[in-house]
């Protein structure tokens, strides 16, 4: 029976077509084809990073990308039990979504945060919400004669 997993290095991504050639340091420097990514969202591993591979045992040719795997110079960022944290970018830190079950405390993190509303074409970023919001307070104040109505 042929093996399975293997872990392999990204050597080139078709981001259009969710694909990514994967090559075996183990096996000579072998280079798949373009193989699909097994997944439910968009997120595109960079060149060189490690990833595991799925194969047919059956003698097909057909096999798919699990998934990055974790290995010294890429391990989580934010880890521990009841911890859901995704970085949504190639730089830990810039842009995730992370929440804790123990504070029970959502943080969604990135240099511009937009909101859409498909339904009615409505799109404001959070900066312009906050501003608004901090000018509606300053008029509320200035019309109650700077007391505070909390």
């Amino acid at each position: 029976m042929s093996q399975v997993l293997r872990i392999g290095k990204v050597s080139s991504i078709n981001y259009a077509n969710g694909t990514a050639r994967v090559t075996y340091e183990d096996r000579g420097g072998n280079t798949t084809g373009e193989l699909p990514f097994l997944a439910w969202a968009y997120w595109m591993p960079k060149i060189e990073d490690r990833v595991l591979v799925g194969a047919l045992s059956n003698g097909s040719t057909s096999a798919v990308i699990l998934g990055p795997v974790w290995h010294e110079g890429h391990r989580p960022a934010v880890h521990g039990a009841g911890r859901y944290h995704q970085e949504m970018g190639h730089v830990a830190g810039e842009a995730f979504d992370d929440y804790s079950e123990d504070t029970g405390t959502r943080q969604i993190a990135a240099k511009h945060i937009k909101f859409v509303a498909t339904d009615d074409g409505v799109e404001i970023t959070l900066a312009a919400l906050i501003r608004r919001i901090q000018q509606l307070e300053a008029k509320v104040a200035s019309l109650s004669g700077g007391q505070d109505n909390e």
